[in-house]
C-alpha cells in the first residue's frame, strides 16, 4: 500500500515531469487513478497536470500538486509499506 510522506516536501516546476502518488479527490476517484502512481506532466501555467500515457486532464489540485502563500509548487513524495494488519491465522 502506498502512503504520502509528509516529511518529502518536493518542489514542483511547471513543465517538468513528475510521479506523482494521485490522492482520493473526486476526479482521480471519477477517472480510476486515485491511490496509484502516475507520471505526469505539468503545464507551462503550472495549474493542471497531463497523464503521460494520455488521458483525462487534472488541476494540479486534483493531482495532489499544492500552492503556498508564495505561489510555489510543491507535493509530497511516496513510499510503500507492506505491514500486516492483522495477525496470521492461529496465533
Amino acid at each position: 500500500m502506498l502512503f504520502t510522506d509528509h516529511t518529502d516536501k518536493i518542489t514542483v516546476i511547471p513543465g517538468k515531469v513528475y510521479d506523482l502518488l494521485f490522492p482520493y479527490s473526486e476526479a482521480a476517484c471519477a477517472g480510476g487513478i486515485a491511490g496509484t502512481v502516475q507520471t505526469v506532466r505539468v503545464t507551462d501555467s503550472g495549474l493542471g497536470v497531463h497523464l503521460a500515457g494520455g488521458g483525462p486532464f487534472f488541476t494540479s489540485g486534483e493531482a495532489g500538486i499544492h500552492h503556498d502563500f508564495e505561489g510555489s509548487l510543491y507535493t509530497y513524495g511516496f513510499y510503500e509499506e507492506t505491514a500486516e494488519w492483522f495477525p496470521p491465522a492461529g496465533s
